[in-house]
């Protein structure tokens, strides 16, 4: 058993942009829906796209492809306007990338986030809240589960 580390908590956590989780991420699971929206934006992601379990499509990423740096550079999404629910879902709560390092386990998690989750009242509020958010968009976007 992994013992959890005690992590800073970031009451008002923000994405720091870092990209890390976005970097080292294999695939992104969507809808065909959502393939759709980022076709529209992205017609050149065509190819990057496969059939998953069914009802479903995966971006092939690792880089994502449609991750960008800004002037300053910080990571920047550059459909984050119509992002995949799988992205919306995210947030690793790190408080200062700069000192923590993205942690992926074994099997895809944000150890950042889960340790995190584990550790804090006010982390799982507010994770919560943002998965209740991301829920009502997929919704909107065919996901029916």
């Amino acid at each position: 058993m992994r013992a959890i580390p005690l992590r800073p908590i970031a009451a008002d956590w923000h994405c720091q942009r870092e990209g890390s989780c976005c970097r080292l991420t294999p695939a992104v699971v969507m809808t065909p829906a959502e393939r759709d929206l980022l076709l529209a934006r992205r017609p050149d992601l065509t190819t990057r796209f496969r059939s998953a379990q069914p009802g479903f499509v995966q971006l092939q990423a690792r880089p994502c492809p449609l991750l960008a740096q800004d002037a300053a550079g910080r990571a920047v999404c550059t459909v984050y306007e119509v992002r995949p629910y799988a992205c919306r879902r995210f947030g690793c709560y790190r408080p200062d990338a700069a000192s923590e390092p993205y942690e992926q386990g074994p099997d895809g998690e944000c150890r950042n986030l889960v340790d995190r989750v584990f550790q804090s009242r006010d982390v799982r509020r507010a994770y919560a809240l943002q998965q209740r958010k991301a829920q009502r968009w997929a919704l909107r976007h065919g996901w029916t589960s």
